[in-house]
């Protein structure tokens, strides 16, 4: 019974700690030891929730090849393959805008500037969108006058078909996490970089049940593309509302961006 107590109080502990670490910040409102120890929890939780959502990616990938390969065939699993490969460097899109945002939002956190954090991540996503949006429009205007099917060179009546919806969903679902990426490197500037990795785990899993549906309702390719690149930027938009809606305004900015 003893034995039976301790553990559950160890266990009632931990989750009182970690329902801590998952709230609203507290900081400004800690002596400089309960900082350190509550930062120290974070980088753990941080850690190992990194290590949770690479794994949940590769898996996820490991179970959509097998499964597309099989059902869209050769041409059309390689256009799969290279829009989700294309995909994957939305990240990297932005200019190192949100690198910029980033830094400026970990320095402000540490001051307690909550002003300064308000006026870096309004300005990045203005700048993020106005990017998203140059971007399409180069694509739609260019998009009529291309024969896309000819440029990836399939040769089906089907391939053929889907390469240009395909295209064009997987256009739209990249311009749109552009701006909507900077959520998460607002939660690594505030520390909360588990939050962003829980986040991208629900995406992955989000995208698989998605690509899996389609599969068994026998969806086109483009509805294939929707599911796969719609789910993460869908979490994009939950994490913005989850960050800019229900925290308190001294730890995160409010829903409505204003310009610095």
């Amino acid at each position: 019974m003893k034995i039976g107590l301790k553990i559950g109080q160890r266990i009632g502990k931990t989750i009182g700690q970690l329902r801590n670490d998952l709230g609203p910040s507290s900081d400004v409102h800690q002596d400089a030891s309960q900082r350190g120890a509550r930062r120290n929890r974070g980088a753990a939780i941080t850690g190992g929730t990194a290590v949770l959502a690479r794994a949940v990616q590769v898996s996820t990938s490991l179970i959509t090849i097998p499964l597309t390969v099989h059902y869209l065939g050769n041409e059309r699993f390689g256009l799969w393959m290279t829009i989700s490969s294309v995909f994957a460097m939305a990240n990297f899109a932005d200019f190192g805008i949100g690198n910029g945002v980033l830094n400026t939002v970990a320095d402000a956190f540490g001051k307690n500037d909550f002003d300064r954090i308000r006026a870096a991540i309004s300005s990045g996503f203005a700048v993020l969108g106005a990017v998203g949006l140059l971007l399409l429009g180069l694509f739609a205007s260019t998009f009529a006058w291309v024969s896309w099917a000819d440029v990836f060179r399939v040769t089906s009546a089907q391939a053929r078909a889907e390469t240009a919806p395909a295209l064009m969903v997987f256009a739209c679902c990249f311009a749109l996490n552009i701006p909507l990426d900077l959520v998460q490197r607002a939660q690594l500037g505030l520390q909360q970089g588990f939050r962003m990795n829980l986040w991208q785990v629900g995406g992955s899993l989000a995208g698989l049940a998605g690509v899996i549906a389609g599969i068994r309702m026998h969806s086109t390719l483009p509805l294939l593309v929707a599911a796969l690149a719609g789910a993460p930027v869908a979490a994009r938009c939950l994490q913005h509302v989850s960050l800019f809606c229900r925290q308190p305004a001294r730890s995160a900015p409010p829903p409505s961006f204003r310009l610095a």
